[in-house]
């Protein structure tokens, strides 16, 4: 794409600059070896866990484009799909997302962090820097294709924390820890992760070593000590097993320094931990804490975790939404605010009429209201205009209709039944008799005629527990003053 004349360490071309440079970091190969370390791990994934744990939601002020950026969303799995970025966003400081296609049909390969030089092509215009190419070498199985060049208006990069902005990459935790410094000498000094590794491997062999060392002489010439060392070899493996000899013997011990100096571990522990911006590891591993200091240590936690979640958004919703919609969405983190509830409209929505269904039943109404403050007591199965329970109903589903039994038959005088049409165009009508038991008029079956309406025992059970409620207390004077329900 450019000519390359190199002048000291520039190429120029047409009064534009293009540079190529190179330095320690990025080292992703190292920083992805890091995320062994239990420790790194720990707070890497604590920090995106953090972020994701609370969900996302988006919103427009076209509803449409929120709703198709939702839908393209779940199609592609973007909630999984940030849970690797932002993992190699916090450990690493970059992700790179490479798109293809537009509108629903959008798509969004992770391009391996590993594949990445350290290496770039930029154009520097006075103080404007920009990226105009980068350098991968790809490596799938035995496929190998060492230096391809990558155009940066291909991929969307994710870069946090950038320090240089002439060499554009971004420094996640695993900066700090897998560089090296060099000290006032300049000489180069390892890394803190290479320290801590060096520190695991001393404190494993002092442990080894501090067991004691048993020194055992015989007073026998060389070809018969050659013979007892093979004889006492597995009772010294076996500390229950008995020796017998009578040779003359006697037993030493080496000591391990009786002291480790653990707080130089502990000192650099603490610089460790706090490199790793996450108070995690500390809660987990350290006893005392309070409930004052875990509350203080997760308030500057959430400071860094809402510095990634703001890049995150910002690179969504300017560089990857747009190609889905040109209309502007924004991406939310946690659940969308409820909405307010009102007595009137809870009340509005279980009313119903003959024709309408309630929207609510009387139950999920009572419920609501009683998150409101209300102080309800839960209703009896079968109280009167209380609640219409349909456990204690016999449904019998026949050819032509569907009936729902609130009285046994053998407790109703059978000379007293009247029938009612409650609703003649759907075909709902009940009947009313003496009940024995009782010693009063009620409502004793409901009848659901299949002939003019598609009747199925599911409607019918819905209709007697949602819309039969209002529709009797709409009817009950003209049906009988005294008459009432029973499920």
């Amino acid at each position: 794409m450019f000519t390359r004349e190199q002048t000291g360490g520039y190429a120029v071309r047409d009064e534009v600059k293009v540079l190529g440079w190179r330095y320690d970091w990025p080292d992703f190969k190292a920083a992805l070896e890091a995320y062994k370390n239990p420790m790194i791990a720990n707070a890497v994934d604590s920090v995106t866990a953090s972020i994701l744990s609370s969900g996302f939601y988006f919103t427009s002020e076209n509803p449409e484009a929120a709703e198709k950026v939702s839908k393209w969303a779940e199609k592609v799995g973007l909630r999984a799909l940030l849970f690797d970025v932002i993992r190699e966003l916090v450990l690493t400081g970059n992700s790179f997302l490479k798109p293809e296609g537009r509108g629903e049909a959008l798509k969004l390969f992770r391009i391996p962090l590993i594949w990445f030089k350290p290496e770039l092509d930029l154009i520097v215009d006075e103080e404007k820097v920009t990226v105009v190419n980068y350098y991968v070498d790809v490596h799938v199985g035995t496929h190998v294709e060492l230096r391809r060049v990558l155009p940066a208006s291909e991929v969307i990069h994710f870069a946090f924390n950038v320090l240089y902005p002439e060499w554009p990459w971004g420094c996640g935790i695993a900066y700090q820890l897998v560089t090296r410094q060099r000290d006032w000498k300049g000489r180069e000094v390892p890394s803190p992760l290479e320290a801590e590794a060096t520190l695991r491997r001393d404190l494993i062999l002092f442990m080894d070593r501090s067991v004691p060392k048993r020194i055992i002489r015989f007073d026998v010439g060389d070809d018969q000590l050659n013979r007892i060392r093979t004889e006492i070899e597995p009772v010294l493996k076996d500390p229950g097993s008995d020796f017998v000899t009578n040779a003359k013997f006697e037993v030493g011990e080496l000591k391990a320094p009786e002291r480790l100096r653990f707080e130089y571990y502990q000192i650099f522990e603490n610089m460790f931990t706090a490199a790793l911006r996450s108070p995690v590891v500390k809660l987990f591993t350290t006893p005392g804490f309070t409930e004052a200091s875990a509350r203080e240590a997760t308030s500057m936690f959430e400071l860094f975790t809402n510095a990634v979640r703001e890049l995150v958004e910002h690179v969504l919703e300017t560089k990857v939404f747009p190609l889905v919609t040109p209309e502007h969405v924004e991406i939310h983190w946690g659940q969308p605010q409820r909405p307010e509830l009102r007595f009137a409209e809870i009340i509005q929505a279980a009313k119903a009429d003959a024709f309408n269904p309630a929207i609510i039943s009387r139950e999920e109404a009572r419920k609501m209201l009683r998150e409101l403050g209300w102080i309800l007591e839960e209703a009896e199965a079968g109280a009167a205009g209380e609640a219409f329970s349909f456990q204690r109903g016999k449904l019998v589903d026949t050819i032509d209709e569907v009936e729902i039994y609130l009285v046994p038959v053998d407790d109703i005088d059978k000379t007293t039944i009247r029938y009612y049409s409650v609703d003649a165009e759907r075909g709902v009508s009940l009947a009313v008799a003496w009940v024995k038991s009782r010693r009063e008029r009620q409502v004793v079956a409901l009848f659901f005629d299949k002939k003019l309406y598609d009747w199925t025992p599911e409607k019918a059970r819905d209709y007697y527990a949602n819309t039969f409620p209002s529709v009797l207390e709409k009817l009950r004077a003209a049906i009988l003053p005294e008459t009432v329900v029973r499920a």
